[in-house]
Formats: structure tokens, sequence, C-alpha cells
């Protein structure tokens, strides 16, 4: 929104408001990528009790994943959500000093990370871009009671313990979390499971699109898009959640980087970390980190080759003092980062001729200059991106 002087109602009095203006989606005037902080430091570094909005264990949630998996494998492939929902499955860790120094050197006005080789990094998510809003009642429930509610099968998992601050060398031996193997059968569910769809009279034909709306609604909020009250579903993803189940596909990149840009801005622009409320899809972030700055020890699940899983379960991240934090970012070798790029420093000439997959197509669109775009209840949110700035 810019101010400007228009005419109202064709009379010859200007008057100054504040009126929407269509923008070039291409970032000419970009400014230079200075760090919020004059000293290039923070003067008190502190991740909150939130943690950000990592994701956390909830009881009977992973069971509930367990159970979503291969009741409805195939409406999951077939909106392409299976290995983003297969994710959920796991804790992410992070070392304190690497998350530090990733702040330390975010760019919030241009969205890249500034390394001390003059060169700036992009986080992307490669998927394709649309997204439907919701305007539902802002009514809130836990996902610990949503979870509850909706999903009345055993529990099999019990809280993995607290981290400590002890230094760890080595992978750990001992991971409180899922194995990740899904078994493909299933039983039908027992008098208990139906409980929820009996007491709000559901349709017998109806309880597995229904069961795969609440576990949607519940993904959405504790995973993908958490908000600031953390851990709490909101009634504004419910219309998404069920068209979901309905089959409906959606890409939810572009509201995830949006998410992921404005909360790694709030953190750069915070005076005191420690009390701000800054919720956003961080483990995200750690996946990415790990993925191209080996920040983490590699979990072993041969089944599934989802990046973000390869990071996965407790105690996973490695251990650096802030110095060697810092100094993974130094990278002067540019060959290192090849695999930022899909050729994977391969030369490939492409044609727009109507016949790329969609992967390529997607590529050829995450090339461009944007906007990325996030709705959270009455809250819009509105961050460029530029990927030509590490080019």
């Amino acid at each position: 929104m810019d101010t400007k002087d228009v005419m109202r109602n064709f009379s010859s009095k200007a008057t100054s408001m504040k009126v929407p203006l269509l923008k070039s989606a291409i970032h000419h005037d970009a400014t230079s990528s200075k760090s919020s902080h004059s000293d290039g430091s923070f003067s008190n570094w502190r991740v909150p009790s939130s943690n950000f909005g990592n994701a956390c264990y909830t009881p009977g949630y992973w069971e509930w994943v367990e159970d979503v998996l291969p009741r409805h494998k195939e409406i999951l492939e077939l909106i392409k959500v299976y290995d983003a929902v297969y994710t959920s499955l796991f804790t992410y860790d992070y070392d304190d000093n690497v998350l530090h120094a990733f702040c330390e050197l975010w760019r919030p006005s241009t969205n890249t990370l500034s390394t001390f080789i003059w060169r700036n990094v992009h986080i992307t998510l490669g998927l394709t871009i649309q997204w439907r809003l919701a305007k539902d009642d802002l009514q809130e429930v836990s996902v610990h009671d949503w979870v509850k509610f909706w999903f009345r099968g055993p529990n099999r998992y019990a809280e993995p313990p607290q981290k400590v601050s002890k230094v760890r060398a080595t992978k750990p031996r001992l991971n409180h979390n899922p194995s990740g193997h899904i078994d493909s059968n299933f039983l039908p569910r027992t008098d208990e499971e139906n409980a929820p769809f009996v007491e709000l009279d559901v349709e017998e034909s109806l309880r597995d699109e229904t069961n795969l709306a609440a576990f949607f609604a519940c993904w959405l909020c504790k995973f993908v898009l958490p908000n600031k009250k953390v851990n709490h579903a909101r009634a504004s993803v419910f219309k998404v959640a069920s068209l979901m189940a309905h089959r409906q596909k959606f890409s939810l990149a572009v509201p995830v980087l949006a998410s992921i840009y404005r909360g790694l801005k709030e953190i750069s622009t915070s005076s005191n970390l420690s009390v701000a409320n800054i919720i956003f899809p961080i483990h995200y972030v750690y996946g990415w980190l790990g993925e191209y700055f080996g920040t983490h020890h590699r979990a072993n699940r041969s089944h599934r080759s989802i990046p973000l899983c390869k990071i996965s379960g407790e105690k996973m991240a490695k251990c650096f003092n802030f110095n060697d934090a810092q100094k993974l970012f130094q990278q002067d070798d540019a060959r290192r980062l090849h695999h930022l790029a899909m050729l994977q420093g391969r030369d490939l000439h492409l044609t727009d001729n109507g016949k790329l997959s969609n992967s390529w197509n997607e590529y050829i669109i995450n090339l461009r200059s944007s906007y990325v775009t996030l709705r959270h209840d009455s809250n819009f949110i509105v961050e460029s991106y530029s990927p030509i700035k590490f080019s």
C-alpha cells in the first residue's frame, strides 16, 4: 500500500489516501542486502521456549500419521502430499550456534543468506504455485485436544526426552522417534476408533473423507503453517483441509516460503528474542541447512529418500562452536554449492514448448523474481522472492 494523491468523485480536490498499486514482480530496485543488525550480531541471542514453531511431540499424532498414510495412500499420492505428510512423523533437531550464525547472515530485505564471499543464497521450495484462501471463523482448539478427539487408536510412542546441552561428537545411538516404516496393511476401524464419527452422526460412507479432512486441518496448523498461537488448530484452514480430502490438489510452497521469510525477518529485527512470539515452520530451515551445509547427521531411513527426513530425529544436529558455525557459511568454492541448483552442475538446454515435465515447468517458474503471499486468519503477508540474488 502506498500513499498517493487521488481525485474523488471527479472533483477538483485531491485527497491523500492509501491505495493499492500494482508493482512489477521483478525487483529492479531491491535494496542492498544489509543486515538488520548494524554491528552484524545479535546483542542478546536466545531461542525462546516456543523454539520458533519447531515441530514437537503431540500424544497420538505420530500414531495418527501412521494410520493415515496407508489408509489414504491413494489420495495422498494423487494430490502429491504423501511425502510432505510423512515428514511430520519425526522431530527435527538444531544446533544453537548454527542457527545463531545463520540468522546473523540472513538479509530480510532480499530474503537471502549473505555469505562472507558476497554471494547470496536463497531458500527455495520447488513446487507448483497455487493457493486458495479460506474465510472461516477464527476459533481455535489445541492440537492436543484435536488429536485426542479424532484419533482413538492405541498410543505407542512416548514423549522423547528433553534436549540437553551436552556436546555430541557422534550420531546418537538411541532415537525415540518412529522408525518411519509404514505397513501397507491396515485393519477396519474398531468401535472405539469409530466413536468420533458416531458422536457427530457422520454417515459411514463419509467417515474416511471426514477423518482425512480432520487430519489435514491438524497437519496444516501443527507442521506446515503454524501460527502465533503454536500447536492450535485453526478454523480458517477447514475449507482447504476439506477440499484436500476431496482430492483437490494444493501446492503449499508459496505460503510456506512466505511464512519462513517473515519469521526470519522477525528474528533479524527483534530487539529481544527471549520474549518474541515468532512462530513459523523452522524445521524446513533445518532441513535446508542439513542438506546444503552438512549441519546434521544422516538418518537411516532407506525406505524414503525425502531430503527433510535425512536429518530427522532427536539429537541429530551436529555440534559446533560459534566460530566453526560461522565458517560453515564462508565456503569459497562455488562448486560446493552446485547442488543448490536443479541442474546439479550440468549444462542443459530447455525449450518451453509445452512438452516439459511438471518438474521442469515448476523449476522455470521458480526462476522468476516475484512475491510470495500468505494469509494467516486476518493477517496478510507479502514477501519478496528473489532467486536472481544468488546467480
